[in-house]
């Protein structure tokens, strides 16, 4: 998904349900400010609930 489709996937997200929970999971070889991007479009779109979602080594 492109980072220009995620805010009004966010916002429709939170349009069907406020309470939406985001669960991140990035790639190791993704950049930092990829992920902090996303993570600040989100809140942009009404998400408070973020988790994020790793693996064991």
């Amino acid at each position: 998904m492109s980072r220009d489709e995620l805010g009004p996937r966010f916002a429709a997200a939170v349009s069907r349900e406020p309470n939406v929970e985001l669960a991140l999971q990035a790639d190791k070889s993704l950049r930092y400010d990829s992920v902090a991007q996303a993570l600040a479009t989100a809140q942009r779109s009404g998400i408070s609930r973020i988790g994020f979602v790793t693996t064991a080594p």
